[in-house]
């Protein structure tokens, strides 16, 4: 069942989801399909019916604009620790240079691993602030 089908079934008006969509912030075609599933839904459509069946709030959105007002500073803050975290990472594999090889493979994975992860959250902080 497609989602018009879905919202037609449940008595939900096109107005209704469009005054959601208009209190979300989804004004634009391209927000209003994000679809990224962060809300649990499988698409933005589904959650703006369960927001007006009163099962969710637009708070629930994780593109609200509350939302990304809170969670930006926390992925900068955590970027910005990855960092610090990279460059002692680094300076410790400097200093034990000729220590064992075992303890620099390890300190190299652990480099490598926060390096995906500062990815990762850049690649969120772009998603929010686009």
């Amino acid at each position: 069942m497609d989602n018009m089908k879905l919202s037609k079934s449940l008595g939900v008006l096109e107005c209704e989801i469009s005054d959601v969509l208009v209190r979300m912030a989804k004004i634009t075609e391209e927000s209003q399909s994000v679809n990224c599933g962060g809300c649990g839904f499988n698409t933005c459509e589904q959650m703006v019916v369960a927001i007006i069946l009163d099962m969710r709030t637009t708070e629930d959105c994780v593109c609200s604009p509350s939302v990304k007002q809170e969670i930006m500073p926390l992925l900068c803050q955590s970027n910005e620790d990855m960092l610090d975290s990279m460059n002692d990472l680094l300076a410790l594999i400097d200093l034990k240079e000729n220590e064992s090889l075992q303890l620099m493979e390890s300190l190299t994975k652990i480099l490598s691993e926060l390096n995906v992860s500062r990815k990762r959250v850049n690649a969120a902080i772009h998603f929010l602030t686009s």
